[in-house]
């Protein structure tokens, strides 16, 4: 990525949807370089300190992710994507620390069921209790068929879970 001069600058909207097209390429360092780029250049605002605190998340550094979320609640107390994962960061900076976190319940709306084509079934081998600091909510889970079973994993390669697959004929 190149820094431009001043006199040769683009829209900040222009950046700003450069910058998510490399989140969505998943190149996190770049989109946390412009993110950055686009706070110096332009000046500070929620949308740009959110897609950096994401950047950043994607990239490990939970701390700084958290100071560009809180950044974001400052200009606007209200900003519901910053409150969640700023509250989401704390949580895993809280694990990393030893410090016991309250489960959370996963609100089952959120699936589509469709009958006679859904199934709930046990995890073969359950992801690692590390695996919250290497995805996040909304993340893509892309699934493959393994052998008698099928793998979920991340676009990043993260393995979620794989899970042992019997189909009847009533499902087909």
């Amino acid at each position: 990525m190149k820094t431009e001069s001043p006199e040769h600058l683009k829209p900040r909207s222009q950046y700003g949807d450069e910058a998510v097209q490399l989140a969505i390429a998943g190149k996190w360092d770049d989109a946390a370089k412009l993110n950055k780029f686009i706070i110096e250049s332009f000046g500070t605002d929620e949308e740009t300190q959110n897609r950096l605190g994401k950047a950043l998340s994607e990239l490990g550094k939970l701390k700084d992710a958290k100071a560009a979320y809180e950044v974001a609640l400052k200009l606007n107390p209200m900003n519901s994507i910053a409150k969640k994962n700023a509250a989401r960061i704390n949580a895993l900076l809280h694990q990393k620390e030893g410090l016991k976190v309250g489960g959370t319940k996963v609100d089952l709306n959120l699936f589509v069921e469709e009958m006679g084509k859904t199934v709930i079934t046990p995890l073969d081998n359950p992801p690692s209790s590390d695996i919250c600091s290497r995805v996040a909510a909304g993340d893509v889970a892309e699934l493959r068929i393994d052998g008698d079973g099928v793998l979920a994993e991340t676009s990043r390669g993260v393995k979620l879970a794989r899970t042992r697959v019997v189909v009847s004929r009533k499902f087909c």
